[in-house]
C-alpha cells in the first residue's frame, strides 16, 4: 500500500485549485499532506469620477462660541436616557447626549459648566465631529 500522492494527482489538485474561488485548500492522504494558496488576481477598480468641488448644497451649522458643548464623535445623536432640558444646570464631566456609531454609543461630555439654553441636535440627527450639540446660556 503506498502512502503517497502521485504527480499527476498533485498536478490534477493544482488545477482545479487555481481554476476555483478558493483562496486556500489543504488536503492529506496517508501521511502526506498538500496546501495550495490561490493567490487570485484581482481587478483593478475603475476610475473615480471627478466629483465637483463645490457643494451643490450646504447644510447649515449652528455657530460654535464658548457657551457651545460639541459633539468629540461621528454618527446619529442618542438623547434616549439622558433627562436633560432647557434651563436645566449641567456641570463639567456631566454626559448631556451620546453619538451611536457602528453599534457603539460614545457620550457627549460637557467640557463647561452653564444653564442649557437649547440643544441644537434632535434624537437621530447626524452629527459630525466638532459640531456644536448645546448652547448654554
Amino acid at each position: 500500500m503506498m502512502n503517497s500522492i502521485s504527480f499527476d494527482d498533485i498536478q490534477r489538485f493544482v488545477t482545479l485549485v487555481s481554476q476555483s474561488t478558493l483562496a486556500e485548500v489543504e488536503i492529506s492522504h496517508g501521511t502526506s499532506k498538500l496546501k495550495a494558496v490561490n493567490h487570485m488576481t484581482t481587478l483593478q477598480a475603475p476610475c473615480a469620477v471627478a466629483m465637483p468641488t463645490t457643494p451643490t448644497h450646504e447644510i447649515p451649522s449652528p455657530a460654535i462660541n464658548q457657551n457651545t458643548i460639541v459633539s468629540k464623535a461621528v454618527g446619529v445623536l442618542c438623547l434616549d436616557g439622558i433627562a436633560l432640558k432647557a434651563g436645566d444646570t449641567v456641570n463639567v464631566g456631566d454626559t448631556v447626549a451620546g453619538v451611536l456609531a457602528l453599534g457603539v454609543l460614545t457620550p457627549i461630555v460637557a467640557d463647561k459648566a452653564g444653564v442649557i439654553e437649547s440643544f441644537l441636535l434632535n434624537e437621530g440627527d447626524k452629527v459630525e465631529w466638532g459640531q456644536a450639540v448645546i448652547d448654554l446660556a
